[in-house]
């Protein structure tokens, strides 16, 4: 059951619609659209990811779009600040939405981004379809191309479907894009602060935007996720709707896994521990350890000797502003952890490796760090039936529960029992 309704934010009626959830646990993802979209034009979307995920999602219109209030002024270049830092802010608030998963696209992915960047508590994770982060050559062009196919085509006909004021939504969106003043929108800073988990879904061939925009989100949320689709421009949703589905509602399945609020205790001691005993889906966290400067410092000389692990005033001038860990140094001190109290003591055999290693922000002087460990995979050996392999994402969480260490391991553990 849908629920179409509406919402007074800033002053302005702004069209909804809300999809309840499945199970009423889950979080909500609400769905923010691209430059020229709606509710409407989201189609059949909002129910799939609904269907896929068991969440409830929460659709809006921005004001000047779909059958929200008619835009009556020109847009200012920091529009979409003005989105993602006064309206959306208070829209979530009236909604009673707390820690929801943001879904934007185009537009909607670049507030989604500020958002996360103003607001580094409010979103439990981003999916990002096509985001801007900074104006390039191919999205003026192509916007000025769409702007003569609005001038000599039946454009207007088939937007006017989806905008009740379909001309001041489409010259509110082709005006500012293409004013000159445009051309130096740029939100790079904003991400900085992000501390949530980002899937960025891009099309090879989107005619808006280049794959330079996902490598200046991994530049600097380095643990962003990426799924870069062939044949796809700029709508992932519209033109490969399962894949992109597929990866939403296993990145969205992956934030429950890990939710804080799912850690426990592992009900068998580290010393009894054996491959059954390691359960997919079960979360736990062990802590804390404390890093001094010196130490960081002494290990760095040994080990990684580059200036913002071991120069005070050449840290002083990085991005850092001072001196910070090795990463090395920050999976050694997680190892540790993981070591003394989630390996098993007697089962644990080797491991073959790890993936997805991400240092998403730095480990600082002073820093009290704990772990948190998701199991995702638990499967036994075909070929050797006294033993299994467990996948974990290892997380090192700050005293401020910013992560500074994500990596997925893989551990091969003798098992208590062996099936014949």
């Amino acid at each position: 059951m849908h629920r179409p309704g509406e919402r007074i934010i800033d002053g302005k009626r702004l069209e909804t619609l809300w999809l309840p959830p499945a199970h009423p646990e889950r979080p909500t993802i609400v769905m923010l659209h691209e430059g020229l979209g709606s509710v409407a034009m989201w189609k059949d979307f909002p129910h799939r990811i609904a269907d896929r995920t068991g969440c409830g999602v929460f659709v809006y219109s921005r004001y000047g779009h779909g059958g929200s209030d008619r835009l009556a002024e020109k847009r200012p270049v920091r529009y979409m600040h003005h989105e993602a830092e006064i309206v959306l802010p208070s829209l979530l608030a009236q909604a009673g939405i707390e820690r929801p998963i943001l879904l934007g696209h185009s537009d909607g992915a670049s507030i989604a981004l500020i958002h996360a960047g103003s607001y580094p508590d409010s979103p439990r994770g981003l999916i990002l379809e096509a985001p801007h982060v900074f104006v390039e050559d191919l999205s003026v062009k192509s916007i000025a191309e769409a702007k003569a196919a609005y001038l000599t085509t039946d454009l207007p006909r088939k937007l006017g479907r989806y905008h009740q004021h379909v001309d001041a939504t489409f010259w509110g969106w082709n005006d500012i894009w293409l004013d000159p003043l445009f051309r130096t929108w740029n939100i790079e800073s904003s991400l900085d602060a992000i501390r949530c988990p980002v899937l960025v879904i891009q099309g090879e061939d989107d005619e808006y935007g280049t794959i330079r925009q996902v490598g200046a989100i991994q530049a600097r949320i380095p643990c962003t996720q990426v799924l870069l689709l062939a044949r796809c421009g700029h709508s992932p949703h519209r033109d490969q709707p399962e894949a992109t589905l597929d990866r939403a509602a296993d990145f969205v399945a992956a934030l429950q896994r890990t939710a804080p609020s799912e850690a426990r205790e592992f009900p068998v001691p580290v010393e009894s521990r054996y491959f059954e005993d390691y359960i997919p889906g079960n979360v736990y966290e062990y802590g804390t350890i404390t890093v001094t400067e010196p130490e960081i410092i002494e290990f760095a000389k040994q080990f990684d000797p580059q200036p913002m692990h071991i120069d005070r005033e050449q840290a002083a001038q990085s991005r850092f502003g001072e001196i910070v860990a090795s990463g090395w140094h920050t999976v050694g001190l997680a190892m540790r952890l993981y070591v003394d109290q989630y390996l098993s003591h007697v089962a644990s055999l080797a491991s073959p490796g790890v993936d997805e290693l991400r240092w998403p922000h730095p480990l600082r002087p002073g820093d009290s760090l704990r772990i948190r460990v998701s199991i995702l995979e638990a499967r036994p050996s075909r070929s050797k039936p006294d033993r299994g392999v467990v996948r974990a994402l290892l997380e090192a969480l700050n005293q401020e529960n910013q992560i500074v260490l994500s990596v997925v391991v893989m551990s091969i553990l003798r098992r208590r029992e062996v099936i014949s």
